[in-house]
Formats: structure tokens, C-alpha cells, sequence
């Protein structure tokens, strides 16, 4: 017959542990759609981000805009 001679608080300490460890894994799973929208969210400000800084340095003269100038020689 197989037997073990440990104290009982060993007992108590892995039953806590093992209890610990599959809380946190049932949380981290049950937390993933959150986890999913804040990556979702966090492209689309960055994309938007992006865009207000691309639109704030057509605003300000640094790059020219999409169509050109007239062509005074042109013009009528």
C-alpha cells in the first residue's frame, strides 16, 4: 500500500496554491474580450492619432497640400 507522511499544513499550503493558480487562470480567461477590445481600441488611437498629426502639419505649411498651385502662366 502506498502512504505519505507529511504534515497536514503541507495539505492546506497546496490546496491554497493550486487554488490561487486556477483563480488566476479562470480570470485571465474570462478577462480576454476585455483585453481584445483595449487592443482594438488602442490601434484605432493610434491610427487616429497618426491621421491629427499628419492633418496638423498640413495645417501649419510643413508639407504641401494634395493639389498643386496654379500655374500663373496658365491662368486666366
Amino acid at each position: 500500500m502506498l502512504t505519505f507522511n507529511i504534515p497536514v499544513f503541507w495539505l492546506l499550503f497546496g490546496a491554497v496554491g493550486l487554488g490561487v493558480m486556477l483563480g488566476g487562470v479562470a480570470t485571465w480567461m474570462r478577462q480576454g474580450r476585455f483585453r481584445k477590445e483595449a487592443r482594438v481600441q488602442r490601434r484605432e488611437a493610434n491610427q487616429l492619432k497618426h491621421e491629427a498629426d499628419s492633418l496638423r502639419k498640413v495645417a501649419q505649411g510643413d508639407i504641401a497640400p494634395g493639389l498643386p498651385s496654379p500655374d500663373h502662366k496658365k491662368a486666366a
